[in-house]
């Protein structure tokens, strides 16, 4: 479809104000680097964003789901059915979110929601709910028995067992009930509504850093962390996911600290991880889950041992140093040995004790440094245990006495 001269026009000055605002920005001592980096503005505006918009919409479900709990109170006279009030979720949330979805899962007693694009859980015997259902549902039975006594108060106050005194009638003719388990309820004509008194205080949980991604090469280590302020004791646990979801994942064993650990990382670990952090505090728990992280792991690709730069014969006075350099390449663990040898030969040499780098260092030299040298480099792969070795080519150190005007002796650079 052809854009009109006004969707035109709106386009290029939208992109004008854009960079208007970055120069502006930059022109503030702002860099672009402290806006877009990983802890930049704009990605910290972007995580604050998220986590409001997570928690507006955990209320807005917990809110329905509350609702719910309400209406079936209602009309439902067994045990609670949480199937089907699952599929009432649903219902009521796709009136925000034709793509709202609520599904009971038995296996751990909970209603797995996704609404306005988050993954939220819902433990479904959780402490509120069951009081809220229990008080609601006790008190709905037994006003129904005894609303047209003549001495309904006091007979409301024998079905739900509970002193008189905590019932009484306000000035609409509602009647109030005090603390019944736990909750203050009031009877209306129709309905019954709960008032929790003042809660003890809640466990809280807030992220201040997520996971990252990660790339390493097969065979590296590869770590994930994640920060948070947690009112309560906490607990973790990681999952990894084929899938960039936050729900739904595999449980890692062992992985139950705020930071996770993959050793020596296969092409297998290449997955999405995030974590569950759970805290508890006077017998109440909240759970939150991290952003899921990418571990990227590349193939190791061998790369065969081979001297790069031979060393060369020279001359020195004596009395000076020399100072020899090999260079080789490689991806393995690379190891060093010296040797000196009486013939020009880079085999039957001798060990050189402590000369274990790739640079060979001869201080205040001798005439009984005068020979040949040669260095073995071995390189290791610690993952499969296969190694390879190469020597360098000998060179020849000779030297004269500095008595002798302008003898030198050659060194190797």
């Amino acid at each position: 479809m052809k854009k009109s001269k006004f969707q035109e026009k709106s386009g290029i000055t939208m992109i004008v104000l854009i960079i208007i605002v970055v120069v502006l920005l930059i022109l503030a001592g702002i860099s672009i680097a402290a806006l877009t980096g990983e802890n930049g503005i704009l990605n910290r505006a972007t995580e604050a964003r998220y986590q409001t918009e997570l928690k507006e919409a955990k209320e807005e479900v917990m809110e329905q789901w509350y609702s719910v709990v309400k209406r079936y109170i209602k009309n439902e006279k067994t045990a609670y059915n949480y199937e089907i009030m699952a599929k009432a979720l649903q219902e009521k949330l796709k009136e925000a979110d034709k793509d709202a979805t609520a599904e009971y899962k038995e296996g751990n007693n909970t209603i797995e929601v996704h609404y306005k694009g988050f993954d939220i859980e819902i433990q479904a015997d959780d402490e509120v709910t069951t009081n809220r259902m229990t008080a609601k549902k006790n008190i709905k039975d037994a006003w129904d028995k005894v609303k047209d006594n003549s001495n309904s108060i006091e007979d409301l106050a024998r079905e739900l067992d509970i002193d008189s005194s905590k019932i009484r009638k306000d000035e609409d003719g509602n009647v109030k009930i005090d603390g019944y388990l736990d909750y203050n309820e009031t009877i209306t004509d129709d309905d019954i509504t709960v008032e929790a008194p003042e809660p003890a205080e809640k466990p809280k949980i807030t992220i201040t850093h997520q996971p990252e991604d990660v790339t390493v090469t097969e065979r590296e280590n590869a770590q994930f962390s994640v920060t948070a302020n947690i009112k309560g004791t906490p607990t973790y646990k990681w999952y990894k996911h084929t899938r960039q979801s936050s729900t739904g994942g595999t449980l890692i064993t062992g992985a139950d600290s705020d930071t996770l650990t993959i050793t020596s990382a296969s092409i297998d670990d290449d997955l999405y991880y995030y974590c569950e952090i759970s805290s508890t505090l006077n017998g109440k728990t909240e759970k939150i889950r991290t952003v899921p992280a990418h571990l990227k792991v590349n193939r190791f690709i061998k790369i065969p041992l081979e001297i790069s730069s031979q060393p060369r014969s020279t001359e020195t006075t004596v009395g000076q140093s020399a100072e020899v350099k090999v260079e080789v390449e490689g991806n393995g663990t690379l190891s060093y040995q010296w040797y000196k040898n009486d013939t020009n030969s880079n085999e039957g040499g001798t060990k050189i004790d402590g000369e274990t780098e790739s640079t060979l260092k001869l201080n205040d030299t001798t005439i009984d440094d005068d020979g040949y040298y040669y260095c073995e480099v071995k390189q290791v792969f610690d993952f499969d245990g296969t190694e390879e070795t190469v020597k360098t080519n000998p060179y020849s150190i000779s030297s004269k006495d500095s008595t002798h005007f302008h003898n030198t002796r050659r060194i190797l650079k």
